[in-house]
């Protein structure tokens, strides 16, 4: 199904599910019957439950619906185990119950919300803000309710103190996941947006019932924001379906920024503490709660401190690596209109060389050819005449580069045989091996028509033959041609002083030398190779090389069959 209409669908289930859920909560919030009441909590974790383990098949949402799964089916058997007991004798169950089984799944929501901020922030400082929040949040919570209510309560045993503490200090750590996820960076994500809302509801439905337990108001009877808890299910179990490892990667979270948002969230937590120990200074507080509020201000100093620093830190690296890339920018573009105006000053020297190195050649056989030239006078023309047609082709070579650059490299395909070509070229090169005692043989078995311009393929041959030579001081090179499956390979190998790997990575760059050339002094400009390739890719082929220094190379070429025999196969 396409992704716009699955998204459409997503978005109109959820406008149905939130309503409805939301109604039903509510409903159970007026709290008109402890039946009815039993029945709309075990659906709601029940189904949630269901809807969790449903998502965690999905390796997508797996690492967050297992953990809110977990928790789903701890809250549904301790309010199995509550409702029972609401049923029997219209009172809650005392601590010490398998009602205590909530604990489970606080912790658990934490842990889910926490990897999905953790998954959309990738800054380490992050951790910093959530202790920063929770040391925060726990002092709060120490100061107003747990030294007052929970300590100093001699009417709860101590095992009820310990459970007490532990729900508040659950509350903490849902808060904390929630106000992280909810402050990490915007737009949010809908699958974010409903966890979040998951954990707020469950603390619109935890908070107050842990306020009146503690100060001996909850009869049972509950009150409305009970409604929280079965709507925090529907919220946890529609977020983690709608999950989507594509939509929690950060837009610009990796560019760390000093918000005014963060400063404000980063100064709250500092502020909090303060002012809490200034209302117990004010009421008159015994000194153990002022201790353990300036011990709780200077942990969050300390690390909204550390966390300011590094935001700081961050950002100036930010900025460095920022003016680093446009630099970096500028220069690239600097470099690129350099080496355009090389590219055009090679072309325009070239073509203005020809001409004259043309005149010049052309004169040359009108003097070779004449009959009474002194044979010393010949020598010396010949010279001239080789050197010459040397710098003639350098200069076909730059401007076929040139060519290149802009484009405009045209090919005359027709279907031929590459074996008249490797003939041709065996032939005309075999005297010069011969002059240096190298025998050159060509293999040949016959190959299927390819679409090529000859003379340019033949071009291809007489540079990497032609190298061969110049780089084999004796022993044989063969030239090779063999029919693959959907290609024709043509090989040439030689027994000369092979390649080094270093070499082999820029050996088709424009004007690369070996360390070999360079130290023998070997002639040649460096462009050869560079054209083949650019030749054999033109032709819609490959060519490489496999060497070894010492051993000697095998050039290798790969040129496609022609379209009909393709299109046979």
């Amino acid at each position: 199904m396409d992704y716009r209409l699955r998204t459409m669908f997503a978005s109109n289930r959820i406008s149905v599910i939130v309503p409805f859920a939301a109604g039903i909560s509510i409903v159970f919030g007026l709290h008109l019957s402890a039946v009815l009441d039993t029945v709309i909590i075990l659906a709601f974790t029940g189904g949630a439950a269901v809807a969790l383990l449903a998502s965690a098949r999905s390796r997508e949402r797996r690492w967050v619906a297992l953990p809110l799964a977990a928790a789903a089916i701890a809250w549904t058997v301790a309010w199995a185990f509550w409702q029972r007991n609401i049923l029997a004798t219209g009172l809650p169950p005392g601590p010490g119950s398998p009602a205590d089984a909530f604990l489970i799944g606080y912790p658990l929501v934490a842990l889910a919300l926490l990897r999905i901020e953790r998954r959309r922030s990738n800054t380490r400082g992050r951790a910093l803000d959530v202790a920063i929040l929770a040391v925060a949040a726990a002092n709060l919570t120490w100061l107003y309710v747990v030294d007052p209510l929970v300590l100093d309560n001699a009417a709860l045993p101590i095992y009820a103190r310990g459970i007490q503490c532990a729900y508040l200090l659950c509350n903490v750590l849902v808060f904390v996941g929630a106000a992280r996820l909810a402050t990490t960076s915007w737009p949010q994500p809908r699958s974010t947006m409903l966890l979040t809302l998951g954990a707020v509801s469950l603390l619109i439905g935890d908070v107050p019932w842990n306020w009146l337990t503690l100060t001996g108001n909850y009869d049972g009877g509950g009150s409305l924001t009970d409604a929280g808890w079965p709507f925090s299910f529907v919220l946890l179990a529609l977020g983690a379906r709608e999950l989507r490892l594509r939509g929690l990667r950060p837009a610009h979270d990796a560019e760390p920024r000093v918000s005014r948002g963060h400063l404000a969230l980063l100064g709250a937590a500092m502020v909090i503490v303060p002012a809490s120990l200034a209302i117990q200074a004010t009421l008159h507080a015994e000194i153990q709660p002022i201790v353990i509020g300036v011990v709780m201000m200077i942990l969050v100093s300390s690390l909204v401190f550390f966390r300011l620093v590094k935001l700081l830190r961050d950002q100036r690296r930010s900025l460095v690596r920022e003016a680093q890339r446009v630099a970096l920018l500028a220069d690239n573009d600097e470099l690129r209109s350099l080496d355009m105006l090389k590219d055009q000053f090679i072309a325009t020297v070239s073509h203005e060389l020809r001409t004259p190195l043309t005149s010049i050649r052309g004169y040359l056989e009108l003097l070779l050819s004449e009959t009474d030239l002194a044979e010393k006078h010949r020598k010396l023309l010949a010279i001239v005449d080789r050197n010459s047609d040397r710098l003639l082709r350098l200069v076909g070579d730059l401007l076929f580069v040139a060519q290149v650059d802009a484009g405009k490299l045209s090919l005359t395909l027709a279907p031929m045989t590459v074996d008249e070509i490797a003939l041709d070229c065996v032939q005309s090169l075999k005297p010069v091996a011969a002059e240096k005692g190298i025998e050159l043989v060509l293999d040949l078995q016959p190959t299927p028509p390819v679409n090529a311009d000859g003379a340019r393929i033949a071009q291809v041959l007489d540079n990497l033959v032609g190298n061969a030579i110049k780089f084999t001081s004796s022993g044989k090179i063969e030239l090779r041609l063999r029919p693959t499956d959907d290609s024709v390979l043509i090989e040439v190998a030689d027994e000369g002083a092979g390649i080094s790997a270093e070499d082999q990575t820029r050996l088709f760059n424009r004007f690369f030398r070996s360390a070999y050339a360079a130290d023998q002094a070997v002639a040649g400009s460096g462009l050869g190779l560079a054209i083949s390739k650019a030749l054999v890719e033109a032709h819609g082929g490959t060519i490489g090389v496999d060497s070894k220094s010492g051993v000697g190379s095998t050039f290798w070429v790969r040129l496609p069959y022609a379209a009909p025999l393709a299109a046979a196969a």
